[in-house]
């Protein structure tokens, strides 16, 4: 038997040596962690999904969270079995939100789905989504892999159902939320009201259901959603290339260029991994260098004089009308069901931590949060600036015209030579007027330009 070993064990040694020619060692295998420098934030953040919600190894999600899954799983997706796993009760929504989501579901658009196909995507491909993050070296490795395998599909589902899913949630399963046996188990956990500054009398479950049924003001919720998937899911009519684009797409740059900014400018603890603007972001640099510290402890009133002070900047015209002040943007902007809902909500927010604080936060709150909102709309809609300073056009997408200049404005000289049309820019001259009127004066603009070409 020990000669049987012996045997055993040169074999293994000599078929080492064969796949391991020229007395090259053996390339160990890579630790599962963090691919960020350590000390950034995306590094910390790596860490927090390695260690609480993967395995060691990072093949698959630690047991706890895949426990998770799998239950929330067999529940949800009851809502697209046969008709006995549909009229089941359900766990985590409750009997009558579920009956909602099945009724939803057998609508053309499937709408109620959602919950089943989140989780079961999730449990087939979340464990390396999340390993992808991990072992990502920056920022920009993730945005580029978000934006070619998910942007567009989230976006696709946002545009058919996030309306008719939002109006189903805030109309029938906010107000029976409490029918959901999960609230149970939370009933169940010993934290006292008095431990979390609430009241020795106040239950955590019965506080929670207070405010999500009694007291956030669902109207204005379901109001915000359904403007916002109608502007985001807009064509982008400043986008002229072949294939078109919609306004998702432009906010998403937008976020990603917003994103290079704090990179380049965060301070201390806050830096993060350093990496090169995306192609066509690239802004004069008083453009986008922004001192955080000092806009941090800044009066809300310093705040919107500063932030109007760098959209006047005529530098910055050009820069600012491509990523922050295209047609997009202007739907937003001239929006005003979703402006007021957005103000309601604010208020509704105000009133909800009133009741819940004695101290003087509230109205401090009010002066400075509320009063933020407000004056920070004001200046995207109307910026201050004197004579000689930048312009800016609200135009929204439904009122830009094939014949409307929305290239650079600050090289109008090198667009009439026949270089084309910029995309995604100011609303040349006609640009500025609102309405009709802009439409009427870039028509007018792009015809002054081809008289004067002929004369010349």
């Amino acid at each position: 038997m020990n000669r049987l070993l012996i045997a055993l064990c040169v074999v293994a040694l000599v078929m080492a040596g064969k796949k391991n020619k020229g007395g090259k060692k053996n390339k160990p295998t890579k630790e599962f962690g963090p691919g960020a420098p350590e000390g950034s934030t995306l590094y910390n953040v790596q860490m927090f999904f390695k260690n609480y919600l993967l395995s060691s190894n990072g093949l698959g999600f630690a047991f706890i969270v895949d426990t998770g899954i799998d239950v929330a799983k067999d529940d949800f997706c009851s809502i697209k079995g046969n008709q006995g796993a549909q009229e089941e009760d359900s766990m985590i929504l409750g009997a009558t939100c579920k009956a909602e989501m099945v009724s939803l579901y057998k609508k053309e658009e499937q709408c109620g789905a959602v919950w089943c196909d989140a989780v079961s995507a999730t449990k087939l491909n979340g464990s390396e989504w999340f390993k992808f993050i991990v072992e990502a070296p920056n920022t920009d490795v993730i945005f580029k892999w978000f934006e070619d395998n998910h942007l567009d599909n989230i976006f696709s589902y946002i545009c058919r159902c996030g309306s008719p899913l939002m109006n189903s949630l805030a109309d029938v399963c906010m107000p029976s939320i409490d029918e959901a046996q999960v609230w149970d188990m939370l009933g169940a956990v010993e934290m006292s009201g008095e431990s979390l500054g609430l009241g020795a009398d106040v239950e955590l479950k019965d506080w929670i259901l207070d405010i999500i049924q009694d007291k956030i003001e669902w109207g204005n919720v379901k109001q915000f959603v359904d403007q916002l998937v109608s502007n985001l899911c807009m064509k982008n009519a400043d986008d002229r290339s072949p294939e078109g684009s919609q306004c998702y797409q432009y906010f998403y740059n937008s976020i990603k260029t917003g994103y290079t900014w704090w990179k380049q400018n965060a301070p201390g603890s806050y830096k993060l991994t350093v990496s090169r603007p995306a192609p066509g972001m690239i802004f004069p640099k008083e453009c986008s260098s922004f001192n955080f510290t000092k806009i941090a402890d800044m009066e809300a009133a310093e705040m919107t004089s500063y932030a109007n002070n760098m959209l006047c900047n005529k530098k910055c015209e050009g820069a600012y009308k491509k990523t922050l002040m295209g047609c997009c943007s202007s739907n937003m902007v001239l929006d005003d069901l979703m402006i007021g809902s957005i103000k309601a909500m604010a208020q509704n927010a105000k009133n909800i931590y009133m009741g819940m604080q004695t101290e003087e936060y509230p109205e401090q709150m009010e002066n400075s949060v509320l009063g933020l909102i407000r004056d920070m709309y004001s200046i995207l809609k109307d910026p201050k600036c004197d004579a000689g300073e930048a312009r800016y056009g609200l135009v929204g997408c439904n009122d830009v015209t094939e014949d409307m200049d929305i290239g650079d404005e600050e090289k109008p000289d090198k667009k009439s030579k026949g270089k084309g049309k910029g995309k995604g820019k100011g609303k040349g001259k006609g640009g500025k007027g609102k309405g009709k009127g802009g439409k009427k004066g870039g028509k007018k603009d792009k015809k002054g330009k081809k008289e004067k070409k002929e004369k010349t």
